[in-house]
């Protein structure tokens, strides 16, 4: 009988542990670089952009690289408002645009464009800016969006809201925090404005930043929270929690390319009867915009797992009698979050519970779906997503069921200690998550060239005449001396901050007055390596925009 093969024991030696040691750690290298180079997007640069206004073409010119060489889908945007929103239509293009182009220099795509069909979005001598965008079609792994929630900076954030954000409460506090918001969409290019009307005395300011689609810029998915709290109230839950969850979504979304555009809303006094939303809907809607869905956060920060701690509205049990059975069963704990929606909204609850259940098992949700706008169930309309409702957008909404379970609501008690960490996290994930699905993540590049200037018709008014100042910084990064262009729809007098990227501010350069249009500043501030924000204040309007210093 044979007798099994048994190996013979191999000794190692000190030295050949040391060597095998070092195979094995450049291997794992090797493996991680090679894993993280698959995960590159396409590279972009040298773009430049020459007008022949003659043939009415604008050929664009630009190197291409991909870290794999694969293949890539390339095509061109354009936008007459600097880079804030690119819905200018481009059509008939010849060149390296379309399917399967492969890396190289020297690239050019000619656009023939059509004055007639331009000219709603400009008249006489109109700039264009043109970005390249190249997609390797790469799958992004929504596990990636859950992994990069940031618990320390939720925290931090947290604490630099808690206090009183109210008009007569603590103005001030109420202003540093749009400007602080303001400041953060800025870090993140998202091209921030304030938008709003009055409210008695007081000059209403939602604070907004969007990012345009690549594929479908003028669909736009949303996120809100708002960021007043009542006259007595720190706000940590309310609002606190549902602006720190915008925050995590503008830091985490902004770093990819989405399919559709994102907008992203701070409202004002909703406090007193949703009143920023409402103006927003009544006034600030672009005439282009597809509004396709709303996320809408108020109050997700508060759990208790006590039995008796969750309350229900009078006649809920009779309106939802499944949920009311299924909260009594548990003890009636405050231990889920609400998914609020309207019937035409309830495709956005089915997506929402999908995510939870995929990416945050351990999270409880209760669904609720009320019929037409929810005026039947005025409890549930006690947010910024109802004016959405009215104007037949579908919205979710995101909450902890606010005095139905929080002792601390609308009190001077809804501090940050209150709050449940966990949970919060929780709910952050899914939501952002929600809004990196419904956006639609793209593993792809864009590149912006310069402005080139083309002649249109002067007997149509422009869809996008300038109403905002711009402000344009040269260069950027910079080692040394700055440059900010300042271009005025009429003449103002103009005053320039630089606030580091948390929105402190740091200095306030002289204010001065300017004309209408094009106006230069230079500046030689001595500021060290870091990233920060220039804000313009000019006429009573605000724009900001990033900064980046090297050595």
């Amino acid at each position: 009988m044979r007798k099994a093969f048994s190996p013979a024991p191999i000794f190692l030696t000190s030295g050949m542990k040391h060597f095998l040691f070092i195979l094995l750690a450049l291997g794992l290298i090797f493996g991680f670089f090679q894993a993280n180079a698959q995960n590159l997007v396409p590279a972009i640069t040298n773009v430049l952009a020459t007008a022949d206004t003659a043939n009415h073409r604008i050929d664009v010119t630009f190197d291409l690289a991909d870290p794999e060489s694969d293949p890539m889908e390339v095509w061109l945007q354009a936008s007459a408002d600097s880079g804030k929103s690119w819905i200018v239509p481009v059509d008939s293009v010849q060149g390296d645009a379309g399917m399967s182009i492969s890396s190289g220099t020297g690239k050019m795509i000619s656009w023939y464009y059509d004055p007639a069909t331009l000219a709603g979005f400009g008249f006489g001598l109109t700039s264009l800016r043109l970005r390249v965008i190249a997609d390797d079609h790469l799958p992004i792994d929504l596990q990636d969006i859950v992994d990069q929630v940031d618990s320390q900076q939720v925290v931090n954030d947290l604490l630099q809201l808690e206090g009183i954000r109210h008009r007569t409460g603590n103005l001030p506090h109420l202003e540093e925090t749009k400007d602080s918001l303001e400041a953060r969409l800025a870090a993140r290019d998202l091209h921030p404005y304030r938008q709003g009307g009055t409210f008695g005395s007081y000059q209403t300011e939602n604070v907004i930043g969007l990012a345009s689609g690549t594929r479908f810029p003028r669909k736009t998915w949303m996120i809100s929270g708002h960021f007043d709290s009542v006259a007595i109230s720190p706000g940590a839950d309310d609002n606190g929690s549902a602006v720190v969850t915008v925050l995590e979504a503008i830091r985490i979304i902004s770093k990819y390319q989405t399919k559709h555009s994102v907008r992203y809303f701070f409202f004002d006094i909703e406090e007193a009867g949703l009143i920023g939303s409402k103006q927003y809907l009544a006034s600030g809607v672009p005439p282009w915009e597809e509004m396709q869905g709303l996320l809408n956060m108020d109050g997700i920060g508060y759990y208790s797992n006590q039995p008796g701690s969750q309350s229900l509205p009078t006649g809920f049990n009779i309106l939802f009698p499944t949920q009311t059975s299924q909260i009594q069963a548990d003890s009636s704990r405050g231990n889920f979050i609400n998914s609020i929606v309207n019937t035409a909204s309830s495709q956005l609850d089915s997506i929402f519970v999908a995510l939870a259940a995929t990416y945050q098992p351990a999270l409880k949700v209760i669904s609720l779906e009320t019929p037409g706008t929810g005026t039947a169930t005025q409890d549930l309309r006690r947010s910024d997503h109802a004016p959405f409702w009215d104007e037949g957008v579908p919205a979710i909404f995101l909450s902890d069921g606010a005095n139905f379970r929080n002792p601390n609501y609308h009190t001077s008690h809804d501090s940050v200690s209150t709050l449940d960490f966990p949970f919060l996290l929780k709910n952050i994930r899914v939501i952002v998550t929600m809004l990196a699905e419904r956006a639609g993540l793209e593993h792809s590049a864009t590149t912006q060239s310069n402005d080139v200037q083309i002649q249109l018709p002067l007997s149509r008014v422009a869809q996008l005449q300038m109403v905002q100042p711009e402000l344009t910084i040269f260069p950027n990064p910079t080692s040394g001396q700055v440059h900010f262009r300042v271009t005025l729809p009429e003449p103002g007098e103009a005053r320039i901050k630089i606030l580091d990227h948390h929105g402190h501010l740091l200095h306030t350069l002289p204010s001065r007055q300017m004309t209408a249009g094009e106006n230069l500043i230079s500046w030689s501030g001595n500021l060290p390596p870091d990233q920060y924000v220039v804000a313009l204040e000019v006429n009573g309007k605000q724009v900001f925009a990033p900064l980046v210093v090297v050595r």
